[in-house]
């Protein structure tokens, strides 16, 4: 999902994920390694329908599944989609395995 959010918003560019930006001297504080970004994949994309699909995404914070959790007048815009991985059985304890993904501010995500 992460990589689906991340071409979605890089208009088609996927990136290699990485954990560590850059590691630093604890001394001096000089850059000792940095990560460069690397472009894995560059698929090309209709952008009204990128524009469509974040429009949707909103919606989803604003009124939809998530909104109950996201949508706070002291968030950022946020825009999402929530998903369930496992439901439990009809009449069985236990609760839903759920999951959200998601970006924000929803208007100017950060491009790194």
């Amino acid at each position: 999902m992460a990589l689906f959010y991340m071409g979605l918003l890089n208009r088609g560019q996927i990136y290699q994920p990485y954990v560590v930006s850059e590691i630093r001297d604890p001394v001096d504080n000089s850059i000792i390694n940095r990560t460069t970004p690397q472009i894995l994949r560059d698929i090309p994309i209709n952008q009204s329908s990128v524009e469509a699909i974040k429009e949707g995404l909103k919606l989803v914070v604003k009124s939809g599944t998530a909104a109950h959790v996201l949508n706070k007048p002291f968030l950022p815009e946020i825009a999402g989609k929530t998903g369930t991985a496992q439901t439990r059985r009809r009449g069985a304890s236990g609760s839903n395995h759920a999951w959200f993904v998601g970006y924000a501010p929803a208007n100017a995500p950060a491009s790194e």
